[in-house]
């Protein structure tokens, strides 16, 4: 599957995304990127996504560039963990809800991985993980998106499935709204204002 015409609309959406006012104002991050060279086992629509952007971050979730696609170099060095249940996938979605801003290098709970094998994208929440970690287990139960790195992001992250994405990461909570009825999820507010939602 060609992936580069869903990387261009990713890249006009975020462009979009961050000439809205209301970004600055919903204390929104649209972060900027630079062209991340070709990687010997990592997957061209994972370099070409995260050439785009640094970090998306709105109140509740937050989507990071992993630090060890950056260069050759940090790949090598890249930290496996042994015995990983899922064989060492990208952490690239980190929930973050009423978390401080303030700890340095907390990022919030990974959340939303990406198989580094057949580059697909699913949830599993750090509780599930850590379970499956300390127990020998034959199955590991995950919400499959069933898209690879570039659809996940130009569908869900930043476009119409957006609502889809939130429900499995929140629940019922993906509907919560402050005092004057907004929601409380700036993210899902910034896209409905960039009529992505």
């Amino acid at each position: 599957m060609n992936h580069r015409k869903d990387v261009e609309r990713i890249r006009s959406k975020l462009e979009l995304l961050r000439g809205l006012p209301a970004a600055q104002r919903l204390g929104v991050i649209v972060g900027t990127g630079e062209p991340l060279p070709a990687i010997d086992g990592v997957r061209a629509e994972i370099t070409d996504v995260f050439s785009l952007f640094t970090v998306l971050r709105g109140s509740c979730l937050q989507f990071v560039r992993p630090k060890s696609i950056t260069s050759t170099q940090a790949w090598e060095e890249r930290e496996e963990l042994l015995g990983c249940p899922l064989d060492n996938p990208f952490d690239i979605g980190f929930f973050h809800l009423n978390m401080p801003d303030d700890i340095p290098g907390f990022q919030g709970e990974p959340v939303i991985r990406v198989d580094r094998t057949d580059g697909g994208v699913y949830y599993l929440n750090g509780d599930d993980y850590a379970f499956y970690y300390a127990n020998d287990v034959d199955e590991i139960e995950t919400h499959e998106f069933e898209v690879d790195t570039a659809v996940f992001f130009d569908d869900f992250v930043l476009g119409k499935r957006y609502n889809e994405l939130i429900d499995v990461v929140m629940g019922e909570a993906a509907h919560r709204r402050d005092r004057k009825h907004r929601y409380v999820d700036s993210w899902r507010t910034l896209l409905e204002q960039g009529g992505l939602l």
